[in-house]
């Protein structure tokens, strides 16, 4: 579900290794959006911590793990787009991200539920909004004012926030 991403500026494709390495590990750039390669299975220890420049990060459908400490001290990470692949959120993976307040998540609200989290430094990441996917318009709240939850879609290869039309 996450594949197909496409960023207009700022893009920084993280590589390392074969491209079917299983460990993300070494990343020393910049940029203002990272996109993790699909294949790579664990984002590893620390790597990212302490980069000042990242905004976003994307976490394509082969990522089952995100290390201890991953994310720490990013805090100018504003978005995540997080896989319904992943299982396990170290701890402090997205420790001291202050910006961080959106989290788009390719599965359900159960789903989400299910992956474990680390609860030690990672309260920046459980109190962000979290937007599930929906190929499809979801479902209207009772009064039908608005959708029964937070969801987003791709249009165009860019995520899009479902939002109701007021007639």
């Amino acid at each position: 579900q996450m594949t197909g991403f496409t960023f207009t500026t700022k893009a920084v494709v993280v590589g390392g290794g074969t491209p079917n390495s299983c460990t993300i590990t070494g990343y020393t750039g910049s940029g203002g959006d990272v996109v993790i390669p699909n294949g790579v299975t664990t984002i590893g220890k620390g790597i990212f911590q302490f980069n000042n420049s990242i905004t976003s990060v994307v976490i394509p459908d082969s990522v089952t793990t995100i290390g201890v400490s991953a994310f720490s001290f990013c805090p100018n990470i504003e978005s995540i787009s997080i896989s319904d692949s992943v299982t396990s959120i170290g701890k402090n993976a997205f420790y001291y991200c202050n910006s961080l307040s959106t989290v788009y998540y390719g599965g359900t609200a159960a789903e989400w539920a299910d992956i474990s989290i680390d609860s030690t430094g990672n309260d920046k990441l459980t109190s962000a909004t979290v937007y599930y996917y929906s190929e499809t318009e979801p479902a209207l709240n009772e009064d039908e004012t608005a959708y029964d939850g937070n969801y987003w879609h791709f249009v165009e290869g860019e995520i899009v926030i479902w939002v109701k039309e007021t007639v």
